[in-house]
């Protein structure tokens, strides 16, 4: 979520784009804490234990019904 939930940069081919996303936020820190916050907070969302629990049942069943 390139600009929502942070920045995305092709580190190392362009160390310079790295550079320039970090002083952005240095720049902007309403942009950072703003980032910051959605990221926490996608984050929360996607990986609580109730989600991971549910993904590696998945998982298994997955498997389980695959191998007959």
């Amino acid at each position: 979520r390139d600009g929502e939930t942070g920045l995305l940069v092709d580190f190392p081919a362009q160390p310079a784009a790295l550079a320039a996303a970090i002083q952005r936020l240095i720049d902007a820190p309403e942009v950072y804490r703003r980032m910051r916050r959605a990221a926490f907070d996608f984050a929360r969302s996607q990986f609580d234990w109730q989600r991971i629990g549910e993904r590696v049942a998945g998982l298994i069943t997955g498997s389980l019904e695959q191998r007959g």
